[in-house]
């Protein structure tokens, strides 16, 4: 007998989206603002792994996204005429609302500053992008498909995963950015370009004096 190519139930595929980016997010932040650490490097790579292992496991799955380099200059042209309006935005918003932060890391902490610009990348953003972008997408696609529906539902995820850090900025920025790491990751389908994306942002967050909204003591 062939194997059944029916979809996976939608209100079961609705309730694991639920708790997995939902419930967990909200009891990690729970869990911090009692008063305890959360190791949330280590749990970023025990989700990451196990979205792997899924997609791993997902013979529908194209692995190709998960390496494809392909950037078409207009793609690239945008990303960083993006990252450059986004930079001017919140530089500004930084030395207008909190000019004391003003390069607040790399000014006091240059060593840890030299060593979040140099670990971030490897150890955060390509866990999140493979999870809030190439795992979600082709996870979820049952609820809103694997294309543009899927944008807002990813960016919305992105950005509440970032409430156990505790702050409201980083709520709102995180949308914002989700938003559009999300359409480049739609338009794309490349991990190594969406993780470049998000390596920029996340570059000039700890650089000009954000980081504090993005950490959590373990």
């Amino acid at each position: 007998m062939p194997a059944s190519t029916d979809p996976p139930p939608r209100v079961a595929r609705a309730i694991e989206c639920a708790l997995v980016f939902g419930l967990l997010p909200a009891v990690l932040a729970g869990v911090r603002a009692s008063g305890r650490g959360v190791p949330v490097l280590l749990a970023l790579a025990l989700a990451a792994l196990a979205a792997w292992l899924v997609l791993r496991r997902d013979l529908g799955f194209d692995r190709r996204e998960l390496v494809r380099w392909e950037p078409r200059r207009e793609a690239l042209a945008w990303i960083l005429a993006r990252f450059a309006l986004a930079a001017g935005l919140l530089a500004g918003g930084v030395l207008a609302l909190e000019p004391q932060r003003w390069l607040e890391l790399p000014r006091e902490r240059p060593g840890l500053w030299a060593l979040v610009m140099l670990l971030y990348p490897a150890l955060s953003v390509v866990p999140q992008e493979l999870i809030f972008r190439t795992f979600f997408f082709r996870r979820y696609a049952v609820l809103w498909g694997e294309g543009r529906g899927a944008i807002l539902p990813s960016a919305l995820a992105f950005a509440w995963a970032h409430v156990v850090f505790l702050s409201w900025p980083s709520i709102v920025l995180t949308a914002l950015g989700g938003w559009i790491l999300a359409r480049t990751y739609e338009r794309t389908r490349s991990l190594p370009l969406v993780a470049l994306e998000h390596a920029l942002y996340g570059a000039l967050v700890f650089t000009i004096g954000l980081g504090r909204h993005f950490y959590a003591p373990p």
